[in-house]
């Protein structure tokens, strides 16, 4: 009886060790996405001293967040970055030293919210697809998806027949929503970015904006939503 006892206990010590074995070690990365560059800071907040400059399209090492900023690791130093600016991203390395990229457990359409979130600030035009030339409503849209492989149609009432129909309370990151103007037809589309937002090029004067879809005029004339990542 002794015997199996301690035949149990070693059983169940090895199957202990393998579990830890088998386990990876992981930790988050961010991928820098601010055109010209993305400050670091001291700390978490504009009032505080830069770094230096991080150049867009670098995978920083993150290590927590505070108020709206990540504390990061870049180039051996510690500092602060915007979270707004940053698409966060799963990474781990097995026990082998085999690096395993997790970027997949992140959706793609906050994949592409992430990546729209980098023009915050453009001017709006009129005509306008391009980070060079400015953007309209539907030309940042069709810009953004364009950049993930989608292809759009150039309209805002165009875009409704792109996906496919989904309802306010299903939206998700990433889908479009449509807004009616004074004619009742479709004339604004933006990007949901969760939480109840919606990021898009404004209107003549006002710049690429997150605005919300829960108060004021906007969330009374939302009438359509379409899933393009299905």
């Amino acid at each position: 009886m002794e015997l199996l006892k301690k035949t149990a206990r070693l059983t169940l010590a090895v199957a202990a060790v393998a579990l830890l074995l088998a386990v990876a070690v992981s930790a988050d990365s961010g991928l820098v996405q601010a055109n010209g560059g993305l400050n670091f800071r001291t700390g978490p907040g504009m009032n505080h001293g830069i770094l230096c400059v991080i150049p867009n399209g670098t995978v920083i090492s993150v290590d927590g967040a505070e108020d709206g900023w990540i504390r990061a690791e870049y180039n051996g130093m510690s500092g602060f970055v915007s979270a707004q600016y940053i698409a966060i991203r799963k990474d781990s390395t097995d026990r082998s030293g085999v690096h395993i990229d997790r970027t997949a457990n992140q959706s793609k359409g906050e994949e592409i919210v992430a990546f729209a979130k980098q023009y915050l600030g453009y001017r709006y035009k009129w005509g306008g697809s391009s980070p060079a030339t400015g953007f309209d409503c539907s030309g940042f849209t069709s810009y953004v998806y364009s950049q993930f492989g989608y292809g759009l149609n150039r309209t805002a009432a165009g875009q409704t027949s792109n996906g496919v129909a989904v309802s306010r309370d299903e939206l998700i990151p990433g889908d479009l929503v449509m807004f009616s103007n004074s004619s009742g037809s479709y004339g604004h589309v933006g990007i949901y970015v969760g939480d109840g937002n919606f990021i898009h090029s404004v209107q003549t004067g006002t710049p690429v904006s997150i605005s919300s879809l829960t108060t004021g005029s906007y969330s009374r004339r939302l009438t359509a939503a379409r899933r393009i990542v299905q």
